[in-house]
């Protein structure tokens, strides 16, 4: 792998580190940004106050001694903001400067990162936060936040997609995980629900599957109750996570499916049916899960080659899309007939999807070499279509009633 690259964060740019700050909940006031370097502009106090101060201490953190959120809105400019906060819950007496007023047997703080850009480095952030907020909490010095905003400027910019784990979302999810991005391409809206677990597994899980499905509308890894009726969340056509049980109680009303420990639920039958897995998926993630069991030190198995066999499963279809004849029927029927009509109608979806056509040569043996000089799928050429494709034999009728076992089971365990 080549050296990374880093990006400057200037104050200056306009892709920049923008606060650092320092969240927590008082017993009569509700939230508040107890500290913040450099002071709040006048231009930015509203949407701070409105959106990093609920956002920083996430629904149900007193449940949790540590939590990281990641999470986005846009500025009163409409420019894209995103934010990175490492929460931490100690107990009052150990406190030094705990308010007299205190009632509580725990103080809930959370420091905060918030930039503006529209490509944010989430878990290098976030990696760079972590200690920051431990020794904030144990020194209880707003002294050491100020000694390390400038260090923060400079932040390794390594590929998010590298750090945000696919193959986990793969072994939790399996046939979902395709489901899921099916979805996505369509532009409907999912609810990821994390009441029970701290949210910074659902925040990873959503930013994971985003990253594998580029140059679509921006994502919302997490929103708290008090945002419920705001516009951003209306407007959003993707991924949204929360962890207040009223959203699951309405989600029917604003969203289009719903994610909990796995189980994926629809609001529309209709649309379940038209992003099902085929057989053709079936056996691609089959092949992919037992791949990256048994090969996690090789390349093969990696976090990057799993990456690579979904930029040759959105080839794939690409050709399904540009497709007619009856080849185009055999293409189409892979990935769902339905389904490559209505991607057919997504003209952003189709521009994306067309880019995996281009600079992509084809070596002495047939094989596809991306312009990065890797192979994308080894064996596979530009014109295979769906990965998974192949003839019937009875691992189809294995993997079939297995499919609808777990279905079945999640159907029950929603009741």
């Amino acid at each position: 792998m080549s050296c990374l690259p880093y990006r400057n964060y200037n104050v200056m740019d306009e892709e920049q580190l923008i606060y650092l700050a320092v969240v927590g909940f008082h017993h009569s006031k509700g939230y508040q940004i107890e500290f913040c370097y450099p002071e709040i502009r006048d231009v930015d106090n509203t949407w701070m106050s409105s959106y990093l101060a609920p956002l920083g201490l996430p629904d149900g953190a007193h449940n949790f001694a540590a939590d990281t959120v990641y999470f986005r809105f846009r500025d009163a400019e409409n420019r894209p903001v995103w934010g990175v906060c490492s929460y931490r819950q100690v107990d009052s007496a150990s406190y030094k400067d705990a308010d007299p007023e205190v009632t509580r047997s725990a103080i809930q703080k959370s420091v905060c990162l918030v930039g503006r850009g529209a490509l944010p480095p989430w878990r290098t952030a976030a990696a760079r936060l972590e200690p920051i907020a431990h020794a904030f909490i144990q020194h209880q010095d707003s002294e050491v936040l100020h000694g390390v905003y400038d260090s923060l400027k400079t932040i390794a910019d390594v590929p998010d997609e590298l750090l945000l784990e696919l193959r986990s979302v793969l072994e939790k999810y399996d046939t979902r995980m395709l489901t899921l991005l099916k979805l996505r391409l369509l532009g409907k809206k999912v609810l990821f629900m994390s009441s029970d677990l701290p949210t910074q597994l659902m925040c990873s899980e959503i930013l994971a599957l985003e990253a594998a499905v580029p140059g679509r509308s921006m994502c919302l890894p997490y929103i708290t109750l008090s945002m419920m009726e705001d516009p951003v969340v209306a407007q959003c056509t993707g991924f949204v996570g929360a962890s207040n049980r009223l959203y699951k109680q309405k989600w029917r009303d604003q969203f289009e499916a719903l994610v909990e420990n796995s189980n994926l639920l629809f609001a529309d039958k209709s649309l379940e049916r038209l992003v099902s897995p085929t057989q053709a998926d079936l056996r691609f993630i089959d092949w992919l899960q037992k791949t990256c069991r048994q090969s996690r030190c090789h390349w093969e198995g990696s976090e990057e080659w799993l990456r690579s066999q979904l930029e040759d499963y959105f080839r794939g279809m690409r050709l399904a899309v540009e497709a007619s004849g009856v080849e185009g029927d055999k293409l189409k029927t892979a990935y769902g007939v339905g389904f490559v009509q209505e991607v057919s109608k997504l003209d952003e979806v189709v521009r994306w999807l067309s880019s995996y056509g281009e600079n992509t040569e084809l070596s002495e043996n047939g094989d596809n070499i991306s312009c990065g000089g890797v192979t994308a799928a080894s064996g596979r050429n530009e014109q295979s279509g769906h990965p998974g494709a192949g003839q019937p034999s009875l691992q189809d009728v294995k993997l079939r009633l297995v499919h609808h076992a777990k279905g079945l089971m999640a159907h029950f365990n929603n009741f």
